[in-house]
């Protein structure tokens, strides 16, 4: 087995979908982290960019709540123009989950 392979790709990832805005993946891990999948089809690269920022604000505030945990977590937008205000619900909707 490759080492930069070993158990990163081998733990089970949880999901959750939220509104059908987006889609969760995350998984307890040694250390945190956080991925995104937005393609050019969700808009401009302003869009996505600013999804991008928006997340990385809350994603920062919710392991802030949950310090003792790393939370790997990907991101995967299923709606277009996603609203701060529709994110910050997704992002509460996600920490509940967690506690």
């Amino acid at each position: 087995m490759p080492t930069g392979l070993h158990n990163k790709s081998l733990r089970p990832k949880r999901s959750l979908r939220c509104d059908g805005l987006l889609v969760f993946k995350y998984v307890y891990s040694n250390s945190s982290y956080l991925h995104f999948l937005v393609g050019r089809p969700y808009g401009n690269a302003i869009m996505r960019n600013l999804l991008k920022r928006r997340s990385r604000n809350l994603y920062l505030n919710l392991l802030k709540k949950l310090h003792p945990l790393f939370l790997g977590l990907s991101i995967y937008p299923i709606k277009k123009n996603i609203s701060f205000k529709e994110l910050k619900g997704c992002f509460a909707l996600l920490e509940k989950k967690m506690i």
